[in-house]
């Protein structure tokens, strides 16, 4: 099994880094039953975005060459007005699940999530104390366990660092690197910073993102192998460093 770790101060060249590595290097692997079987390459991995790399997050920058074309109606889908919206459609024009939802609903966890991460951020600046506490879930069993389409997202942790800065970690179950990742780190930071971090005066400096599976579909294999990386001011490298162990 392949466990990679990445630390990166460019974002764009983090999903550029995390896209060739598993395609060149993961482990082949079939997921999925019947004939919803899919062969993947796939990694454990832990990315670190620091400094400029959590900028282009909050700013919404992506590489290039990223598939994924529908970045703000894909945000829009993380707000408590596009919920309301979803909420009268018709059940069968409704997904399995939304994250916002599963942050949000009291019907589901009789609270709402977002809203006791922004108290418990407050708590934490107002006693100046870092706290692992402070997380939100998407999970629930009765709900998960038995179904095609459990929730990728698992938790969210907010920490305080002091000096109104925020750390902000991000824990999935499995993850498509080549088609999802890049836009699912914006949306999610994008929501939490609205949501939680800047009600508290506070600004996000690091974001920690771990996948038990982070895979590359065997269809974008040769594309997410040509991707190269892209550099801008100030920065005239990839600015990102690789750490790789692989297990026997």
């Amino acid at each position: 099994m392949i466990e990679l770790a990445i630390e990166a101060t460019d974002f764009p060249n983090a999903w550029v880094a995390l896209c060739k590595t598993i395609a060149f290097e993961g482990d082949e692997r079939v997921i999925g039953g019947g004939q919803e079987r899919k062969i993947i390459k796939d990694a454990v991995t832990i990315t670190v975005l620091r400094e400029q790399a959590c900028q282009q997050v909050l700013q919404k920058v992506i590489h290039s060459k990223n598939p994924f074309k529908r970045v703000d109606e894909y945000l829009n889908e993380f707000t408590r007005i596009w919920l309301l919206e979803y909420y009268t459609r018709p059940k069968k024009e409704q997904f399995a699940y939304t994250y916002i939802d599963r942050l949000t609903s009291e019907i589901l966890f009789s609270m709402d999530q977002l809203h006791v991460l922004k108290e418990e951020l407050a708590t934490q600046m107002k006693e100046v104390i870092t706290s692992n506490r402070v997380q939100a879930i998407t999970w629930i069993p009765s709900m998960d366990c038995y179904s095609r389409t459990p929730p990728c997202l698992q938790r969210v942790v907010v920490r305080y660092l002091g000096k109104h800065e925020v750390d902000l970690h991000l824990t999935w179950r499995s993850r498509d690197c080549y088609n999802a990742w890049a836009v699912n780190v914006v949306a999610l930071a994008d929501c939490i910073n609205r949501e939680v971090v800047q009600p508290n005066n506070c600004r996000i400096v690091r974001i920690v993102d771990f996948n038990d599976s982070l895979h590359v579909y065997k269809g974008d294999w040769a594309q997410a192998k040509k991707l190269e990386y892209e550099t801008s001011p100030p920065y005239f490298q990839s600015g990102v460093i690789i750490h790789k162990m692989e297990d026997d």
